[in-house]
């Protein structure tokens, strides 16, 4: 029965308690790194269930189990609740509670509106949770150093600091079946890749290995988008620029029918799903970026600014992967892309 209390004359249901988002995206990322850190202590545990002649001797030689246990005790100076010396089954419960948890304090967040950075880049490049775990793994080395050896202790090789996709298939996965069906999460076409969230990388001096000893690094611009540094990528920025619109629709010089037409642009209707793309036409000095400018001052936006100069002479592969970049920065961003002396490659010479 519902617990009640008395009002008056008349029993009212009594509230719960309210579930409490976070304060803010890294708040919630650092849930998420202790929920990951749970799973390499459940690793832990079944790795030390082998037999003593699995292990590779030199690695063991330099990192202990008593180091492992004091990394994996620490937490901003506490000791989590479930020890180094609990079974595995407790471990899996308190996963289970951290998990519940978790799921609680961020519906409540995206409830109340806050940006979840990890939620918000699931949703713009179409990640699984599984992919979203593959994040955290490789993000955890970035805030704290001491999971590069965590990483080598759990794979028996000292000079494997960075998670092997092996690794990350036994951390994530229950079951033989299941690592295989997520080896698709790892080709070139799955989202991590394509958008280069994540990258794929091996020792040449041992030379072609299989893709289970290939080790994963996390893309440095999605790491600081995710801890929260806004610059631009750094491979985008001798070339491009964050600019806050100064024009508007008042001061353009421009007709009122296409004024309107324009307006109409910067206010889809809710239902649109469509990415507009305009293609400004004149002479320098025109007002093209103004025009563009005044488009985002309506909606609220920035505008990353893309100098086409800069590609006119370099190779299309390379063009093609900055392309790429300026595509992903816009949406990590949230700003509207403006390439500005689009038509330096329209040139004779540039249409291939």
């Amino acid at each position: 029965a519902d617990k009640t209390s008395r009002e008056g004359e008349r029993l009212v249901p009594s509230e719960g308690p309210t579930v409490r988002g976070y304060e803010n995206s890294l708040a919630h990322l650092l849930d998420e790194l202790q929920r990951i850190e749970l799973l390499l202590q459940r690793e832990v545990l079944r790795m030390r269930r082998r037999a003593p002649e699995e292990m590779n001797a030199t690695a063991r030689m330099y990192i202990s189990d008593e180091e492992v246990d004091t990394l994996l005790a620490a937490r901003d100076g506490a000791t989590p609740p479930t020890a180094m010396s609990a079974e595995e089954g407790a471990v899996e419960d308190h996963l289970t509670s951290l998990e519940a948890h978790l799921a609680e304090r961020k519906s409540a967040s995206l409830n109340a509106g806050l940006d979840l950075r990890l939620e918000r880049l699931r949703a713009e490049f179409q990640l699984t949770a599984f992919d979203l775990d593959v994040l955290l793994i490789n993000l955890a080395p970035e805030v704290d150093s001491k999971y590069d050896t965590l990483y080598a202790y759990l794979q028996d090789d000292l000079t494997k600091r960075r998670p092997t996709v092996a690794l990350v298939l036994n951390l994530l996965c229950p079951s033989f079946a299941a690592k295989l069906a997520a080896r698709q999460r790892f080709t070139p076409s799955a989202p991590l890749f394509a958008h280069g969230l994540l990258h794929l990388v091996q020792d040449a001096s041992l030379g072609p290995s299989t893709l289970l000893n290939r080790a994963l690094v996390l893309d440095e611009r999605i790491a600081n988008h995710l801890l929260g540094v806004d610059g631009v990528d750094s491979r985008l920025a001798p070339y491009a620029q964050l600019v806050a619109p100064q024009a508007d629709f008042a001061t353009l010089l421009l007709a009122d029918e296409t004024n309107q037409r324009l307006l109409r642009f910067a206010h889809p209707s809710a239902t649109s799903q469509e990415q507009v793309i305009l293609y400004f036409q004149g002479p320098e000095g025109v007002g093209k970026q103004s025009t563009a400018e005044a488009l985002c001052q309506e909606r609220g936006d920035t505008l990353l600014v893309i100098g086409c100069e800069h590609f006119a002479s370099i190779d299309p592969t390379l063009f093609t992967a900055t392309v790429r970049l300026a595509l992903r920065e816009s949406r990590l961003q949230k700003t509207a892309l403006y390439w500005k002396n689009f038509d330096v490659l329209l040139s004779d010479d540039k249409r291939t």
